[in-house]
C-alpha cells in the first residue's frame, strides 16, 4: 500500500489557491506527507468537503472557525498556526483588519457621512467583510442599520467589483485582499478606492485540521510551517504573497472574534423589524 494522501481546502479568497496549492507542495517536499489542494470552484462545496472529512486540512475565516466549534455537537478540530503579514500595520502579529472603502472621487469624508447610503458584503460567515461591520455599529450603540441596502457579493474581490462599478456607494473587504494583486487588476483602469474607516485588528484566518487527522502528521505540518527558522523556499513563496511568517496559536487567542460576533448577533436582532427588504440578493460580477 502507498502513503496515505491527505486533502487541503482554501476556504478564504479564491486569489489565494495557487499559494496554498504550492505550500502543499512544499510541505509535501520537506515533510514526507503527501499533501494536496483541491479547488472546487463552488465555496460551499469547498466547506462540505472539509465538514465532511474527506478534507483534512485549511484556511478558513476566524468567524467559520469558531462557528464550527460551537455547533452541536461541536465540530473537533486543531489550530495550527496563522499567518502574519510582512507590513509594519500587521505589528508582527497574527492580526487583519476591515477596511470599509468609497471610490477616490467621492463625496464622503467620513464613516457617518455613509448614513443612509449603500454598502457591499461578502456573506454572514465572513469575519471581515460582514460580521465586523455589524460588530462596530452595534460597539457604537447605532438604533438603526445606518445603511439603506446591503449587498451581499459573496467575496472581498466581488464587492470591490461592485463598488468600483458604480453599483453600491461603499464596500467592507479584508485588509490583506486590498493589498493582493488581484484587487490592484480590478483597480487598473478605474479611479481608485479610498479607506474611509479601518476596524480591527481581529485574528488572522488560522490553519485548522480536523481533529481525525493523526497528530503526528499534523505536528508535522505544524513544525515546518511554523519554525523560528524558516525554510528558504517557504520563505520565498510567503513573500510573494506579503507574508512574514506563520505562528502557532491556541483557542483562546479567537476569543476576540466570539466577543465581535455576539455584538453582531445582537445589532442585527436589534435592528431585525428594520432589515426585511434591506438585504439583496447575492451577485456575482
Amino acid at each position: 500500500m502507498g502513503k496515505r494522501r491527505y486533502y487541503f481546502s482554501n476556504l478564504m479568497s479564491g486569489h489565494l489557491d495557487l499559494f496554498y496549492e504550492e505550500l502543499c507542495a512544499l510541505i509535501s517536499q520537506n515533510t514526507g506527507i503527501s499533501l494536496k489542494a483541491r479547488h472546487e470552484k463552488n465555496w460551499q462545496e469547498r466547506t462540505q468537503l472539509f465538514d465532511s472529512g474527506e478534507v483534512q486540512i485549511a484556511s478558513m475565516c476566524g468567524l467559520y472557525y469558531t462557528k464550527r466549534l460551537s455547533m452541536q455537537p461541536p465540530q473537533k478540530l486543531r489550530l495550527l498556526a496563522s499567518p502574519v503579514m510582512y507590513a509594519s500595520h500587521y505589528r508582527h502579529q497574527p492580526i487583519y483588519y476591515s477596511h470599509i472603502l468609497v471610490r477616490s472621487k467621492a463625496i464622503e469624508k467620513t464613516f457617518q457621512d455613509l448614513r443612509g447610503k449603500s454598502i457591499a458584503l461578502n456573506e454572514p460567515d465572513s469575519h471581515s467583510g460582514f460580521n465586523a461591520l455589524f460588530s462596530g455599529l452595534g460597539e457604537h450603540n447605532e438604533a438603526d442599520p445606518f445603511f439603506s441596502g446591503f449587498q451581499l457579493t459573496g467575496s472581498h474581490l466581488n464587492s470591490l467589483r461592485c463598488l468600483v462599478a458604480g453599483k453600491v456607494d461603499s464596500a467592507i473587504i479584508d485588509s490583506t485582499v486590498l493589498e493582493s494583486e488581484a484587487a490592484e487588476d480590478i483597480l487598473k483602469g478605474s479611479r481608485g478606492v479610498r479607506v474611509l474607516k479601518t476596524l480591527g485588528p481581529s485574528p488572522a484566518p488560522p490553519l485548522v485540521c480536523q481533529e481525525v487527522l493523526p497528530r503526528e502528521i499534523s505536528q508535522r505540518i505544524e513544525t515546518f510551517i511554523s519554525s523560528p527558522v524558516v525554510h528558504p523556499e517557504l520563505q520565498e513563496l510567503l513573500a510573494k504573497e506579503g507574508l512574514s511568517h506563520f505562528t502557532r496559536v491556541d483557542d483562546e487567542y479567537f476569543h476576540d472574534i466570539r466577543d465581535k460576533d455576539l455584538r453582531a448577533r445582537n445589532f442585527l436582532s436589534q435592528c431585525h423589524g428594520q432589515l426585511p427588504g434591506i438585504f439583496q440578493q447575492k451577485i456575482y460580477i
